[in-house]
């Protein structure tokens, strides 16, 4: 990824100076009495097409899925918007305004996927690594239009609403000597390497105990 960076780096400073030398190479190109000139044009201008068909590329390699280097993603997107900006290179890159939706759409589907996933499982460690994950992607944001902050925001606000019924689920349970199942609840904050989830286990654990003696 590192090496996709430098890649972006600088493809994002040659087609600044591609732009500017691809109307001199245009303009040379009609002069066909100099064979010397034409054949350099060519070469710019297929130089030009190198650059654009790596940054199209780099598009279909890392802004069609989720996940990844996310610093990566948003190198990529900020060059396709300046690339858009340049008339002569703009025509031959993607564009950003369709690239956006795309990745926009991306983030959205992933914030859909881990609220379905909220809603059908108790593990929190793997819920919390998941939404951590998602976290990363909010340095899209400014290509996004603020989507990744807004979903993350969302998603947080669903785990916490969902903890809450789980152990309020939990304590009804042990009130009520109904330990059918209850095994599904517990064996996430028992194998969890998060200190507060092992502390809600004990506490658990001994409201059992407590009620179990009365």
């Amino acid at each position: 990824d590192k090496v996709k960076r430098c890649e972006v780096d600088s493809l994002f400073v040659i087609a600044q100076k591609l732009e500017y030398i691809s109307v001199d190479a245009t303009a040379l190109n009609q002069i066909h009495s100099i064979e010397a000139i034409l054949q350099e044009s060519e070469r710019i201008i297929s130089r030009i097409a190198t650059a654009c068909t790596l940054l199209s590329d780099l598009v279909d390699s890392e802004l069609s899925h989720f996940g990844g280097d996310f610093l990566l993603k948003a190198s990529i997107l900020n060059l396709v918007t300046t690339c858009n900006r340049l008339p002569h290179i703009g025509r031959n890159v993607p564009v950003s305004s369709e690239v956006q939706v795309q990745v926009r759409n991306l983030v959205a589907c992933e914030a859909q996927r881990l609220e379905s996933e909220i809603e059908a499982t108790s593990d929190w460690d793997k819920i919390d690594k998941q939404i951590e994950l998602f976290q990363r992607a909010v340095v899209l944001d400014d290509f996004v239009s603020g989507e990744a902050t807004a979903r993350l925001s969302t998603l947080n606000r669903l785990r916490e609403k969902k903890e809450g019924q789980v152990d309020e689920h939990l304590q009804s349970m042990i009130s009520a000597n109904n330990f059918k199942g209850i095994a599904e609840f517990l064996t996430p904050l028992a194998g969890s390497k998060d200190q507060i989830k092992k502390q809600r286990f004990q506490s658990f654990l001994d409201d059992i105990a407590f009620n179990l003696d009365l």
